[in-house]
């Protein structure tokens, strides 16, 4: 993907509304959680740069399971797929009873789950960017 239909992207209100949504909601997340570690955890051993650091590397990480992802990479239900020829698993009838259960395949157009996709690899990104430059600042603020 290149910066030109990134830009295109970013111009479609309802990635902008996805991405925004995404970004306040992990931005309101991990400043939570750091509020939470320097109130209740607050000792001189135990520093909010150090957890804003940890908290920036999960984001990055997570932005960086979905970028394969969006590559292809990583295919989705892998782990749940691998499990399935065990011998110790019941064998299903073919009677119709066995389906009743089940819940229908929700139709999602593909570009819809790639833009949901990019909205939340862009949103972990930016994330993980924000963890880490507050990081650095209450490191500087500390020392």
């Amino acid at each position: 993907m290149n910066l030109s239909s990134l830009k295109k992207l970013f111009r479609n209100p309802s990635f902008r509304a996805a991405f925004s949504i995404r970004l306040w909601l992990r931005l309101g997340v991990t400043t939570a959680l750091a509020l939470l570690w320097h109130f209740v955890f607050s000792s001189p051993g135990r520093r909010v740069d150090l957890f804003l650091l940890v908290l920036a590397a999960l984001l990055g990480g997570w932005a960086w399971f979905q970028y394969l992802q969006l590559d292809g990479i990583l295919q989705h239900g892998l782990i749940s797929r691998l499990g399935q020829d065990s011998p110790l698993r019941r064998k299903r009838s073919p009677s119709m009873m066995d389906y009743v259960d089940e819940e229908p395949d929700v139709y999602q157009p593909e570009d819809e789950k790639r833009e949901r996709r990019l909205a939340s690899f862009c949103a972990n990104l930016l994330g993980a960017l924000f963890c880490l430059l507050g990081s650095l600042l209450f490191g500087y603020v500390l020392l």
